[in-house]
């Protein structure tokens, strides 16, 4: 979004921004040392599309927030250059990368990584290896990673330096009736939701936890007004609600805050997606 306010209009609320990491691939050098029992399979990212989306369509069942294209660009990962590193472990595929070398001097190149995925700790220790290997290539490294990564503690002295992308993506819930069977934490609270733009959302909602799993409802007394807003930030977990006062996105009480804690536990969003 070019600006954030103009979009908030429009019922989104903001994620957190994704993190850009650089070091020198030198500090990986004691991973080449290891053994960490897989493999790492390296083809363009043409040639590897189908593996990619693959990958993309079994992380976003675990990644709060997620989405991607539901046809991705076929054409364009043919035409692009960007070398796509899938980690292996008996077969299976545990972390990927997307990335390219720019510069023009060999031993100076930049190891620049757009995308940067793992399910376990040896899926990125596999990938960093492999980054490792490029030491006579590279003296530099970016890696695009998301909001909850800490890769100042992947390794000792690695002076890690990151930063923050520039814009920040955002979400909107666009029909509260089917947002029901995501999971949540325990308890319930009846809102009053307010979205003059979508005015099937409007109304009197029940939001209640039923083993495990949010359970959506008319509801009849309110506890609360919410703007779409708020309902979003409680869904997408990007602020709390005692904010909600000061945004203009509701009126919860301390005890409705806290259920509304209950219900939905924070976490980190990151959408994935680029556009």
């Amino acid at each position: 979004p070019f600006r954030e306010s103009f979009y908030e209009r429009l019922g989104y609320v903001t994620f957190p921004l994704a993190r850009i990491a650089r070091f020198a691939p030198s500090t990986l050098e004691p991973l080449l040392a290891c053994n960490l029992n897989g493999e790492i399979e390296r083809g363009l990212i043409g040639d590897g599309f189908d593996a990619y989306r693959a990958y993309l369509a079994r992380m976003q069942p675990r990644t709060h927030g997620m989405g991607f294209f539901v046809h991705g660009d076929r054409a364009a990962a043919a035409r692009n250059r960007l070398w796509l590193a899938q980690a292996t472990v008996g077969g299976e595929p545990v972390g990927l990368m997307l990335y390219e070398l720019k510069g023009e001097e060999p031993t100076q190149f930049l190891l620049r990584a757009v995308r940067f995925y793992y399910e376990t700790s040896q899926g990125r220790y596999l990938l960093l290896q492999w980054i490792a290997r490029h030491i006579d290539q590279a003296d530099r490294v970016e890696l695009w990673l998301a909001p909850a990564e800490q890769p100042e503690t992947w390794l000792a002295d690695m002076q890690v330096k990151t930063e923050s992308d520039i814009r920040a993506a955002m979400g909107r819930v666009l029909d509260v009736a089917q947002i029901g069977g995501m999971t949540a934490g325990s308890g319930c609270f009846t809102a009053r939701i307010g979205d003059p733009l979508c005015p099937w959302n409007e109304g009197v909602w029940q939001f209640q936890a039923v083993d495990g799993a949010l359970r959506v409802s008319m509801g009849e007394r309110p506890d609360c007004d919410l703007t779409i807003q708020g309902l979003a930030a409680l869904v997408y977990g990007t602020h709390d609600p005692g904010d909600f006062a000061v945004r203009g996105w509701g009126n919860p009480s301390p005890a409705v805050q806290a259920a509304m804690r209950a219900l939905f536990p924070p976490q980190m969003p990151y959408l994935h997606e680029r556009f």
